[in-house]
């Protein structure tokens, strides 16, 4: 739901027969209908580029994303998995992995290999980049904040883990080329625009990591042991993968991470207590809605059951750059209406009744009067 005050009009205008490309960019929420009821649907991308033509080549990565990638796959995700890519092969892979965000659970992005900062921006470095000039790095390196907001965008909640702060001879080459350029050691800090993302580095901002002299990195080796831990949460594993990396680089390496999320995320949810289990709600378990306003605008969005009491809201209008995620208690629920509530709106308390049997979803600020906000295309 939006805010009170942009709710308060009626939609009358008939669905129009043409949509903007923006607005047939949004139809990619309602892809969340697909997931199977009650299954959490997790996505992958896995990168290791070390077999560089034109700079140090590194002889972990493709271990390190090879292993990590099969690991994954053997958790549940669905991985787009590879290794030493060219930037066409990157650019390929990340407009694959950007197709299966819609709607997930979880998406989680490694990669290990050269990258570099610049001027507070990071840059990861595909094998055949040469960066001969300045302008080079717009051109034939990917910027992580492209990856960054395609997951930020579509996934429920996204993690990023970096394995790649090594020494980088490209970043000389690129202070020698421009004093205009600011190229700083290792990565920069970013920590994402919004909420439900979680960013990993293998060692602190500004610092250089180990390749490692083993099959992995002391990162992804740590990663490797800690991810298939039944029942601990990704911030669990990730404290102790950076206690493990601390103690085998002999404390020249901390790995470092920031932390928006609200719910717990795991790389292993382990096998739930049959004798504690609660039993499996019935009913519609996603419901997608849209909603064309007066003034031109379009919402999409959908409704997402989490467990038998609470729900998950999924929102986009046509004049938003990204997706809007509210929670919201389920207060009762039958085959034919759900009345839902969210307590902690910036606007005060709203309730939310999905009228299953009409096709229609209203809001309420005191349970009285309800205000029809969006129609229902498809309950599951």
């Amino acid at each position: 739901m939006r805010a009170a005050s942009s709710l308060r009009a009626v939609a009358t205008v008939p669905r129009k027969r043409r949509l903007t490309l923006q607005l047939l960019a949004l139809l990619g929420l309602l892809a969340v209908a697909s997931v199977p009821a009650l299954a959490e649907r997790r996505v992958a991308l896995v990168v290791g580029n070390g077999d560089y033509r034109h700079t140090t080549t590194l002889k972990n990565p493709r271990n390190d994303a090879s292993d990590i990638s099969a690991e994954l796959k053997r958790l549940g995700f669905d991985v787009v998995a590879g290794f030493d890519l060219d930037k066409a092969a990157m650019d390929a892979a990340l407009k694959r992995f950007a197709r299966t965000l819609t709607g997930a659970d979880l998406a989680v992005f490694f990669y290990a290999g050269h990258a570099l900062q610049v001027s507070g921006k990071n840059y990861l470095v595909p094998i055949d980049a040469k960066l001969e000039h300045e302008s080079d790095v717009e051109f034939d390196t990917i910027s992580l904040h492209l990856v960054l907001r395609h997951m930020e965008r579509q996934a429920l909640n996204s993690l990023i883990l970096l394995d790649a702060c090594r020494d980088n001879p490209l970043a000389r080459r690129l202070r020698g080329l421009s004093r205009s350029l600011d190229v700083g050691s290792g990565l920069a800090d970013v920590a994402g625009e919004g909420v439900d993302l979680l960013i990993g580095f293998s060692t602190k901002p500004g610092a250089v990591a180990l390749d490692g002299d083993g099959r992995n990195s002391p990162y992804a080796s740590a990663l490797l042991k800690h991810m298939r831990t039944p029942g601990d949460e990704v911030i669990t594993t990730l404290r102790r993968v950076r206690n493990d990396v601390y103690d085998a680089t002999g404390g020249r390496q901390a790995p470092w991470d920031h932390n928006s999320l609200r719910h717990a995320i795991y790389f292993n949810p382990g096998r739930p207590d049959t004798k504690a289990a609660t039993p499996a709600p019935t009913g519609a378990q996603v419901i997608s809605f849209r909603q064309s306003w007066p003034d031109g605008r379009v919402t999409l969005g959908s409704f997402k059951r989490i467990d038998a009491g609470r729900w998950t809201e999924l929102v986009q209008s046509s004049n938003e750059k990204r997706a809007t995620t509210f929670n919201h208690k389920q207060l009762s629920a039958t085959a034919q209406e759900i009345l839902l509530y969210d307590g902690e709106r910036s606007t005060g308390p709203i309730w939310v009744r999905i009228d299953i049997a009409a096709k229609r979803i209203f809001w309420s600020t005191d349970q009285r009067t309800w205000n029809f906000v969006y129609e229902i295309t498809e309950a599951r």
